[in-house]
């Protein structure tokens, strides 16, 4: 009841929030229609555009997740029904960054300084995301921090994209729009795969506690695997999905050096610093989550009695994780259908820009450059495979031809041939060299025990300890005696969020006193009661005389 509420609260101050920055935008457009709006936000007042920005990014920001309106998420995934938390992370969120793109966008486009304030505000709701995701040993509070730190990378990159345009550069700004808008996509079809996996292990197992679960591989290999590439798809792992839109947004933001106002590149820095903090914390996390989940011994009766999974959410996985291997194996394929969607947005399409036509007639780079990218691959497939090209390039022109560049399709058939290898070599040695199995000397330990092995908790403990500052969980102790001796000590940390702390329980606390003191008033004699009348007549006749005068 407490989630519900919150959200509630939460959704209900947003949607006004929002309303009363869409009045005045529109009442300074002297239209209703976004498209007004869009085109009006140029000649807008800056404090009409101020005001208005910033009702509307966090007013239709408690539904993007971003800082300091995400508080609701936490707990509300945790209560809602498991079988919608797919829809909620993999579409509902999505509306958030919609109203980010047509509402806020164009005034961001117009004004720099918005723009980097949605720069940092996406990084800093990453970095805290994946923070609170790692110190989570629930799996559904784990990949709910995870869906803020998506929706943080994708704000942060919406803001470089915006800002690049406010500052001229239209290209670079519709490249980062498009790395936004491709994340948007891939965190979509990941997190809609693990939300699915997760409330398939919460059914199975009746638990969704990292550090009761584990083995699940073993009794389950098929959803297992599923699950594992799952998590290597939203741990941005080549050649998967995320790899290719995190790669992208992070290699826009090294475009700062194309800018030239000194306190933007220390604002691009800062913020690329964090989000490239967050990819790593992010790799480490479902390092976590996998090996606790699907690794290891079962960790209790529940997880080492799953035999089987259901098929309703194992087929769906299946087509989900072919859906983010495809988004990555033929980003070249998918970046041209999101630069027309940024083109309506920046006027420019950066589809030349980012994936040159190596398999058609090339433009835009030199004779020599693509006649030695050929020799190197570039224009394997001409003729056969239906893209543009294989390769992701974007070209700085004659001075500096290539700036970065990466091929996702020939990373899978590297990965595909060298696992392939691996394969053949290991069956070859088994098939010529006798294997002979002794007992390993185990120093008079007859087996592992589950106790024995790593938790998600005990994994995540250095994280903990580094960013403990942030957490600062509060400690709550279980001591089980019998007799004079104590049998078993129990400890349970309670993670508050950082903004619940600093905001939203100072405010309750405030307004509990408040009640309190009021409800003083309402307890005493009637003789009390004449004498607040008697107060109150008086101050309002005294202030009746002093108006008179």
């Amino acid at each position: 009841m407490r989630a519900g509420f919150l959200t509630l609260a939460l959704s209900e101050a947003g949607a006004l929030a929002a309303l009363t920055g869409l009045l005045l935008l529109g009442h300074a457009a002297g239209s209703w229609s976004l498209a007004d709006i869009a085109r009006a936000a140029a000649h807008m007042p800056p404090a009409v555009a101020w005001a208005g920005f910033l009702l509307t990014f966090f007013g239709f920001g408690v539904k993007t997740g971003i800082l300091p309106v995400n508080i609701w998420m936490g707990d509300g995934y945790i209560a809602a029904p498991r079988g919608v938390l797919p829809i909620f992370s993999g579409a509902t969120l999505n509306l958030g960054v919609f109203t980010l793109w047509v509402i806020d966008g164009p005034i961001a486009m117009h004004q720099p300084t918005i723009a980097l304030v949605m720069l940092v505000t996406g990084a800093l709701t990453a970095i805290l995301g994946i923070i609170y995701a790692l110190a989570s040993h629930s799996l559904i509070r784990l990949l709910t921090q995870s869906s803020i730190e998506n929706l943080g990378i994708i704000v942060a990159a919406s803001g470089a994209g915006f800002a690049f345009c406010a500052l001229g550069h239209p290209v670079l700004g519709s490249l980062s729009l498009v790395a936004g808008l491709y994340h948007m996509l891939n965190h979509s079809a990941c997190k809609t795969l693990l939300f699915l996996g997760a409330a398939a292990i919460g059914e199975a197992a009746n638990t969704d506690d990292l550090d009761r679960l584990g083995g699940l591989m073993r009794r389950v290999p098929l959803f297992g695997t599923l699950f594992l590439f799952g998590a290597f798809a939203i741990a941005a792992l080549p050649p998967f999905n995320s790899f290719v839109s995190e790669w992208l947004i992070l290699q826009s933001l090294l475009r700062v050096v194309e800018l030239s106002p000194v306190p933007v590149r220390i604002v691009f820095a800062l913020s690329g610093a964090l989000l490239a903090l967050t990819a790593g914390l992010a790799v480490t996390c479902f390092v976590m989550l996998s090996a606790s989940a699907l690794l290891g011994l079962p960790r209790s009766n529940v997880a080492a009695h799953v035999r089987r999974m259901p098929g309703s959410a194992t087929f769906p996985m299946g087509v989900l994780l072919a859906i983010c291997l495809a988004l990555g194996v033929l980003a070249t394929g998918v970046i041209p259908l999101l630069g027309r969607l940024t083109g309506f947005l920046t006027g420019t399409d950066p589809t030349a820009s980012l994936v040159p036509a190596f398999l058609g007639q090339v433009q835009g780079l030199g004779a020599g450059l693509v006649d030695d990218l050929a020799a190197i691959g570039a224009r394997l497939g001409r003729g056969l495979v239906p893209l543009r090209g294989l390769v992701i390039l974007h070209s700085g022109g004659a001075a500096t031809p290539v700036i970065y560049a990466m091929s996702t399709a020939f990373i899978f058939v590297v990965l595909a041939l060298l696992l392939f290898l691996t394969w053949l070599l290991a069956r070859k040695l088994r098939d010529h060299h006798r294997i002979t199995r002794r007992t390993v000397w185990d120093a008079g330990l007859v087996r592992l025990q589950p106790e024995m092995t790593y938790t998600a908790t005990a994994f995540a403990a250095p994280v903990r300890v580094i960013f403990d500052k942030i957490l600062r969980p509060v400690v709550a102790e279980h001591v089980e005696r019998q007799g004079a001796f104590i049998t078993a000590r129990h400890r349970e940390d309670d993670l508050v969020h950082i903004v619940d702390r600093l905001t939203l329980r100072p405010l309750t606390r405030a307004g509990t006193w408040v009640a309190t003191q009021l409800a003083r008033m309402h307890h005493g004699p009637v003789t009390l009661y004449a004498g607040y009348i008697l107060v109150v007549l008086t101050a309002v006749l005294l202030a009746a005389a002093a108006s008179l005068d």
